[in-house]
């Protein structure tokens, strides 16, 4: 079975050109012709975005189906998060809270059911302090150790190929971009922050970045075959 997996900090939609435009993103995750997408710093009914829930909104243009799970509340009214938009079902999901002393920071858990297998596809995006990153990466692992369906982790990190706790990641899961992975600042990214990683169910046939001005980040592209 193939898939393409595309992970991507969408920056609420607003672009270099400090333009918020959904419709850039859009057509950038339809022109990836991506089936499991997942999303960072997707904005739901703030007043800077005009009220949008923007993962609705761009499922409903994709005609695929989605999960928000907001990291930031206002009361009761979930505000900002990640978010999964999916070709396949999506039959359940967790949004874990990880540790930290800043913004709070959440991994998105779901199960999709892809050609009659289920696969675990989760989210995040990690803080800014190196500190709380290697706790919060710390309780990912705990998390996804006890995964034994395929799985693929994806999210912005905020954190390069060499820092602690990418490496701890890379003692239990794939680095599926190793080449090719530069994501940040988009007009000359020099950067790799934003990350696919795999269990050793899958094989990567190839893995790119899309160059695109419509976030402060560069999407990544992942095309993956569940080999079992």
């Amino acid at each position: 079975m193939n898939i393409k997996v595309l992970t991507y900090n969408i920056h609420h939609a607003e672009g270099v050109d400090n333009e918020v435009d959904l419709g850039r993103i859009a057509h950038v995750l339809a022109a990836s012709a991506a089936e499991l997408i997942a999303l960072q710093e997707v904005d739901r009914f703030m007043p800077r975005t005009g009220f949008v829930p923007q993962a609705k909104r761009l499922a409903q243009k994709l005609g695929k189906t989605y999960v928000f799970a907001p990291t930031l509340r206002l009361v009761c009214l979930p505000l900002f998060g990640n978010a999964v938009i999916s070709a396949y079902p999506i039959i359940s999901w967790t949004n874990h809270r990880l540790p930290g002393t800043g913004e709070p920071r959440r991994m998105l858990e779901t199960r999709i059911l892809m050609q009659g297998e289920t696969v675990c596809f989760c989210n995040t995006h990690l803080g800014l302090n190196a500190v709380d990153r290697k706790g919060q990466v710390a309780e990912i692992i705990r998390i996804v150790s006890d995964i034994k369906i395929p799985l693929i982790l994806c999210g912005d990190f905020n954190a390069l190929p060499d820092a602690p706790e990418i490496r701890d990641l890379l003692i239990v899961l794939d680095d599926a971009c190793v080449i090719n992975g530069y994501t940040f600042p988009p007009q000359e990214p020099t950067a790799r922050i934003d990350y696919i990683f795999t269990s050793s169910h899958w094989k990567v046939r190839k893995c790119f970045t899309i160059n695109s001005q419509a976030s402060d980040h560069l999407p990544i592209v992942a095309h993956l075959t569940l080999d079992l």
